[in-house]
C-alpha cells in the first residue's frame, strides 16, 4: 500500500500537510487549468473582435478593396486567426493531456 501511494504521489499534483496527509487539488485550480481558461477566453474575444470588424468592413454594395485599421489589425495582419491560435493553446493547456495537442 505504501508503494501505491508513493506512485500515485509521483503522478498527481499534491501538497504534503505535516501529519503526512495529501491533499489533491481539484484539477479547475491548477496553473495550467487557469492560464489556459484565461488565454482560451482572452483568444476568443480577439477571434470575435477581429471578425466582427472584417465582416464590417464593407457597406453593402461596396466592392472596393478595404484594409482595417482598429484593434489588432495594427500591429499584425491576422488578429483573427491569432485569437484562434490562442483558444487553441488555452483549451491545451486546460486539458492538459497529449490528445489537446
Amino acid at each position: 500500500m505504501q508503494s501505491i501511494q508513493y506512485w500515485k504521489g509521483k503522478f498527481e499534483f499534491s501538497i504534503t500537510v505535516p501529519e503526512r496527509r495529501l491533499i489533491r487539488l481539484p484539477h479547475f485550480l491548477h496553473w495550467n487549468f487557469i492560464l489556459g481558461f484565461i488565454l482560451f477566453f482572452v483568444g476568443a474575444f480577439i477571434n470575435i473582435k477581429s471578425d466582427d470588424i472584417l465582416i464590417n468592413l464593407r457597406k453593402p454594395g461596396e466592392t472596393d478593396y478595404k484594409i482595417p485599421k482598429r484593434f489588432l489589425f495594427r500591429y499584425i495582419s491576422c488578429p483573427n486567426h491569432f485569437g484562434e491560435m490562442l483558444e487553441w493553446f488555452g483549451f491545451m493547456l486546460m486539458v492538459w493531456n497529449l490528445a489537446g495537442v
